[in-house]
């Protein structure tokens, strides 16, 4: 092959190259504005530049001498790099965007189910503090009855030792009241998170079958999916909020100064036998302390869930779109090869042409050499 047909050959590929480039880079500007006369002219003008720079370089690099080579190289690299911001990654997010978005937010609701299901665990934790509480409150409803018969203190009948043994069970009783209510709410906070995960999958599963030329479908899945986002945010925040457990700390801490205190016109008898009880008090203040405290290890941080848009999808699940930063980056870079390959066509034809013109000398020399004599003689 002639240097001149290479040189046909490679701008006719650049030719193609440029305009598939061209294409690409057009569906990916697209995906972020309406307006026609942005992504038709940035992708056209890319795509101009691109084929005329490439073709300069591969004219000049092939005829030019090694310190000119190393120079337009250099000038290529700094080509390329332009290429690939303006070029390179919009074909990426026409080839790869959607399955990146798609891929980002099927690992977010992933994210969100497991972080639902945690907090739905701390809460069922402390759900279990209401029937426990209860049964505290029972068994000092208990000592308040074996009390009214003279139990502790001697005295028969509703005395203050009663009374005080009452309200520590109607305390407790409290207690657990709020634990259920607080365990309701949690229920109903965590369906919510549910149903909302559900709606958002059905916008990421319109999302996987939208078209990616499809600018306004991709932009109205992406915003209904960022709004399921932002009630997913806001129910998680709550669960997070949702507990008893600081509130019972606060009551357990302070329940013997609440509930048993002697007076001063109590009977000694009397007296002696809230001191009594206050050991069965400081034993039940014991047991809600270990409960409320097992759940201590569970972590209450929680994560906030946003959308990525597509040409930052790209960027942050790359790995998953490795074939479009493949085929992007092999569209718009194979004419630094033909550079290459002109080069050598260039170089072997002055080869050819070098032993063509020595070759053709020697010859000459040959067929005059028998002649010399004569006219000499």
């Amino acid at each position: 092959m002639t240097y001149r047909q290479a040189t046909r050959l490679f701008v006719t590929c650049m030719g193609v190259l440029c305009f598939v480039s061209f294409y690409t880079s057009k569906v990916g500007y697209q995906t972020t504005t309406k307006d026609a006369i942005i992504y038709w002219g940035m992708a056209f003008g890319g795509a101009l530049f691109q084929f005329s720079t490439f073709w300069f370089l591969a004219e000049y690099y092939a005829r030019g001498s090694r310190k000119e080579r190393v120079r337009y190289g250099a000038i290529a690299g700094a080509i390329c790099v332009l290429v690939f911001w303006f070029s390179t990654q919009w074909s990426v997010v026409s080839m790869g965007g959607k399955d990146a978005v798609s891929t980002h937010m099927q690992r977010t609701l992933a994210a969100a189910e497991m972080q639902g299901l945690r907090l739905y665990r701390r809460a069922a934790t402390e759900a279990n503090l209401g029937p426990q509480l209860q049964t505290l409150s029972q068994n000092f409803n208990d000592l308040a009855r074996r009390e009214a018969g003279g139990a502790f203190s001697g005295l028969r009948g509703e005395g203050d030792v009663v009374a005080t043994l009452r309200n520590t069970s109607q305390l407790l009783a409290n207690l657990a009241g709020s634990v259920q209510g607080v365990d309701k709410e949690s229920r109903q906070n965590y369906e919510r998170a549910r149903d909302l995960i559900s709606q958002a999958r059905a916008a990421a599963a319109r999302m996987e079958g939208a078209d990616i030329s499809e600018g306004e479908e991709v932009r109205k899945n992406n915003l209904e999916f960022a709004r399921h986002l932002g009630d997913i945010n806001e129910v998680m925040a709550r669960m997070a909020q949702t507990s008893s457990v600081g509130f019972i700390r606060v009551m357990n801490k302070n329940l013997t100064s609440l509930t048993m205190s002697a007076k001063a016109e109590d009977r000694p008898e009397q007296k002696a036998a809230v001191e009594h009880l206050k050991a069965l008090v400081d034993g039940a203040q014991t047991v809600i302390g270990q409960i409320t405290n097992a759940g201590d290890g569970e972590e209450t941080n929680v994560e906030i869930f946003t959308m990525l848009s597509t040409q930052r999808a790209i960027w942050t699940y790359w790995r998953d779109v490795l074939y479009a930063w493949a085929g992007a980056t092999t569209l718009d870079f194979a004419p630094l090869f033909f550079m290459v390959l002109l080069a050598i066509a260039h170089d072997r034809q002055n080869e050819q042409n070098g032993a063509t013109g020595e070759e053709f000398w020697r010859r000459g020399a040959r067929d005059d050499a028998p002649d010399r004599p004569a006219r000499l003689a």
